[in-house]
């Protein structure tokens, strides 16, 4: 049939439309792509690494100390375990080599030293077995305690001059050597080509003779605040500064454990920084009479804690409030932590634990929380979340009523570094946007400021002021005020968004934009992204490219040889178009919603999502759209769909798993579904259980050494059937979609894409934690996330149940939604081959399968409307850390197996038994129609 003029008319206008959307589509991934490897080549390594810090220098010295083992196991059970886990945390005192109070504890550590060159060549601390050296005791006084008050069986230490007790925690993969700048300072031995108040000398004489130096306790008695925020402003203060000495403290994590991968690790840490407490308090905490029971005037601890060990403070000091109650922790100092979201945690508990704390942040008692951000330099935590939300709110509450009690909400505050540097700094650093991550923690011209912070807080603790006064005198001493001014709740946000501000005016917008991509804390939402991009193609892109392709140019495509190839190009290059620009739109409606319904958004925002840049949110949805594009072009790819299945018949001929008679029979929906998970199953059963816990054991035996450490219960067996489920779900959707041929169509490609990236995002953490459980080592705290539920007075399901819930929410929905892919691909499979020998009849057939597609698209209309919405609501909050983020397994899940379900019914034996009646023009069983009927209708 000849076209008319008007659709020969029509039709050139549409090419020179294709011809420019490929054109734009193409351009607008090269330029992503650019803009992407110059963000983390040039200009991500140039900003985050910038040279504004000098470095502070000491020869460290870590002495490992023996901690009180748990005051509720005392049995030989957990005895044996805290012997075999005490290799894994440590805690450590950090002491200068120049140091004369500690040189009698260096015979007695021996090689467990920790220093330069064991942090170099960890080999090296066992190479002399004769001097291999103990942990350190109680009697052994390493707090340096005088006679007067340590107990009589202690020994008696040369040079008894202590100084105040500070505590480090690291973070996520943190070092516990982090601790050796906050420690130079401590001892006033910073090194460098700084300017000394004190000479080498007198540093060492004071430690010698105990003259020139203080633990900043009995300075100022009987002083009101005024009169002491006076003596803190003048020159005389000066000199008690100089002479104020910290003794250091830190903690190790099995080395650098990554605690933000898991919240088990969080609450397993948080368990042993309470004992960390609970021994420092013990070694130094005596009164005059020798008691540590005798709590009538308690120094305490400063707890200075890094990145995501802020975490662990807070969730020690909910599960165990004693050591606030008994005053031994009243003031924490955390450096670039985030307190009111974790941008770069992909783990929902972490997530969970964050929202939990932070709307149930009281009971902390008489303790205050000082935030120090890095700046716009840190790569990993922004400014933004470095604020515990509604903090200071309920800090201006507290201190208007006058009254502070133990169930007072968290005192904190947060600071810029830039900022309190610059009023504390002679130099110009009015062009800083802060230090990286890591290097807050040995910034010199910072850490000099936090030492000050610190004395000011251990003196004004020693008045007896109270936890908002003293958050106030800090505020006066970090921010150089005069007066006793009132900081405006908004001022941290309003200056992060003027130095993002003043970023975009240096910088320019494009290399702005190339800075915000290369910094890490974006992995979560460009993951979050990747899954998003299949769903806007599939449920929202997907029925307007429907309407803009038209019948004429599909059947034109279709009698070429590369017509079907030419279709998935055009629809993909509309998808790389599409797709940046829908989710650009989402999120500006996002942002201006905020605006319309807050007044002050800036003041209102604590997330980083109110900074990022439009033209990072187009890049990062554009870098995740082609990579959900490349894969499913991959997976389409005739060459590489042809290797896959002839790897995957080549197992199958020697796979005892499977067989030919496996295969699901019969056309009924239960019937052929049934029998997908009897086969799984048996797959599960036979062949994935046993290969894993066997290539566990041998991974443990002869790679890590540490067979030993494994424990065979019921508790670890159900691990490795976790682990195993996981292996099965992730396997069977890896090979529908490089394998099958279920995933022929496009439309299963993005489904089983959707399913196999959320399901990695949302088990990892718990197969970590599934590993873990497998030894003695994960097993000793198996009931910590209950002990927090208890105290946050919270009806969650127990902790030692998230494998089980991980599985009913995300592994059963996910595979049966698979299962129901398997069996419509089946059962549509079945129908085909059913009706191939009827070669007279090959245009009803496929008549009946366009009249089926048909059905379906108009029958399905609600669950598609279901399907757009979901896809919404995930775009909505792409960009904000969310624990609620993985719902979307469950419910995708669900919709999908209804989809398919329903998808499946005109292919039941009822459907296809009287469609052979139609074809064979035998009605007589079916119904009265003459035999002579128009088919077509």
């Amino acid at each position: 049939m000849a076209a008319s003029p008007g659709d020969i008319r029509t039709a050139k206008p549409r090419r020179h439309l294709n011809l420019i959307l490929i054109f734009t589509s193409i351009t607008s991934c090269l330029i992503s792509i650019a803009f992407l490897l110059w963000g983390l080549i040039l200009e991500g390594p140039a900003f985050y690494n910038g040279q504004e810090c000098s470095m502070t220098y000491s020869q460290f010295q870590f002495l490992p100390i023996r901690v009180l083992p748990w005051a509720s196991s005392r049995d030989d059970v957990e005895q044996i375990n805290s012997r075999r886990s005490s290799n894994r945390y440590r805690l450590l005192k950090f002491t200068d080599a120049r140091d004369p109070r500690h040189q009698h504890l260096y015979k007695i550590s021996g090689s467990m030293i920790e220093n330069y060159d064991s942090q170099s060549n960890p080999k090296r601390r066992t190479r002399n077995v004769a001097d291999e050296g103990r942990l350190l005791e109680f009697h052994d006084n390493w707090c340096l305690l005088p006679p007067n008050l340590a107990k009589s069986q202690w020994k008696d230490a040369p040079h008894p001059h202590r100084g105040h007790p500070v505590l480090y925690v690291p973070g996520h993969w943190g070092s516990f050597s982090q601790a050796r700048s906050i420690g130079a300072h401590g001892t006033r031995w910073t090194g460098g080509s700084m300017n000394h108040d004190r000479s080498l000398y007198q540093i060492y004489n004071s430690f010698k003779t105990g003259e020139g130096m203080h633990d900043g306790t009995d300075l100022l008695a009987n002083k009101t605040q005024e009169e002491f925020i006076a003596f803190l402003q003048s020159s005389y203060s000066k000199s008690y500064l100089d002479d104020f000495v910290m003794d250091v403290f830190s903690l190790d994590f099995d080395g650098g454990e990554g605690a933000a991968l898991h919240s088990s690790k969080l609450f397993r840490q948080a368990k042993f920084f309470a004992r960390a407490v609970e021994t420092l308090v013990e070694g130094c905490q005596h009164s005059n009479t020798g008691d540590s029971s005798a709590n009538d005037k308690v120094q305490g601890i400063t707890i200075v804690a890094h990145s995501i060990g802020a975490w662990v403070v807070r969730i020690a000091l909910k599960l165990h409030p004693h050591l606030t109650e008994k005053g031994w922790v009243k003031n924490v100092i955390t450096l670039a932590s985030p307190l009111s979201s974790v941008p770069y945690a992909v783990d929902a508990g972490v997530h969970d634990i964050v929202n939990h704390l932070n709307n149930e942040n009281r009971g902390n008692g008489d303790v205050t929380f000082i935030s120090i951000s890095g700046g716009l330099r840190d790569e990993m935590i922004p400014p933004e979340p470095c604020e515990i939300p509604s903090a200071f709110e309920d800090r201006n509450a507290i201190r208007a009523q006058g009254d502070m009690s133990t169930t007072a909400s968290i005192i904190s505050e947060a600071f810029l570094a830039t900022t309190i540097m610059k009023v504390n700094s002679d130099t110009d650093v009015d062009n800083q946007y802060g230090m990286d991550h890591r290097a807050i923690v040995w910034c010199y011209d910072l850490l000099k400021v936090v030492r000050k912070v610190i004395f000011t807080l251990v003196a004004t603790t020693d008045q007896g002021i109270t936890a908002p006064n003293r958050l106030n005198v800090a505020n006066i001493v970090m921010l150089g005020r005069t007066s006793h001014k009132k900081r405006s709740p908004s001022f941290f946000r309003k200056e992060t968004h003027q130095q993002w501000d003043q970023l975009v005016t240096d910088r320019g917008y494009a290399r702005t934009t190339a800075i915000q991509l290369a910094s890490p804390y974006n992995l979560n939402s460009l993951l979050k992204l990747t899954i998003l991009s299949p769903m806007l193609d599939l449920h929202i892109l997907a029925p307007l490219k429907r309407y803009w392709s038209v019948g004429k140019r599909r059947k034109e495509h279709a009698t070429s040889p590369a017509g079907p190839y030419l279709t998935t190009f055009l629809d993909t290059t509309k998808s790389l178009f599409l797709i940046p620009l829908l989710v650009l739109s989402i999120f500006s409606t996002r942002r201006l919603s905020r605006s319309f319904w807050d007044t002050d958004d800036v003041s209102n925002c604590r997330s980083h999502e109110c900074q990022v840049l439009l033209g990072t949110v187009f890049v990062l949805s554009q870098t995740s759209a082609m990579l959900y594009s490349f894969i499913c072009l991959a997976v389409s790819s005739p060459a590489l769909r042809g290797f896959f299945r002839r790897c995957s018949s080549m197992k199958k001929s020697n796979n005892t798993c499977s067989s030919e008679k496996d295969k699901p029979m019969g056309h009924l929906f239960g019937a052929i579904i049934l029998q997908f998970i009897i086969q799984q199953a048996r797959y599960l059963i036979l062949c994935i259980v046993p290969s894993l816990t066997g290539g566990y054991y041998a991974f443990q035996h002869f790679v890590n050494g540490s067979e030993n450490d494994l424990v065979w219960n019921e508790v670890s067996f159900s691990s490795y059937c976790f682990i195993s489920v996981v292996v099965l779900v992730l396997s069977c959707l890896f090979k529908g979609l490089f394998i099958s041929y279920y995933s022929n169509s496009q439309q299963e490609c993005r489904v089983l894409f959707i399913l196999l990236v959320s399901i990695v995002k949302a088990t990892y953490g718990s197969v970590l934690y599934a590993l873990s459980s497998t030894t003695h080592w994960g097993q000793m705290h198996s009931n910590l996330y209950n002990e927090f539920l208890n105290a946050t007075k919270r009806t969650i399901v127990g902790y030692q149940n998230e494998l089980f819930i991980c599985l009913l929410k995300y592994l059963l929905p996910a595979l049966l939604a698979l299962d129901a892919l398997l069996t419509y691909a089946n059962m549509k499979q079945k129908a085909r081959l059913q009706f191939s020998s009827a070669k007279d009849h090959g245009d009803d057939v496929l008549l009946y399968f366009k009249a089926i597609a048909k059905v379906d698209r108009e029958r399905h209309i609600i669950l598609k409307v279901v399907k757009s919405s979901l896809a919404m609501w995930y775009a909505w909050s792409v960009f904000e850390s969310n624990s609620q983020d993985d719902i979307i397994i469950p419910a995708y899940s669900t919709i999908t197996f209804v989809t398919y379900f329903l998808n499946s019914v005109p292919l039941s034996s009822a459907s296809l038994d009287i469609f052979s009646a139609v074809v064979s023009k035998d009605l007589s069983f079916h119904c009265n129609v003459p035999t002579n009927h128009n088919k077509n209708e």
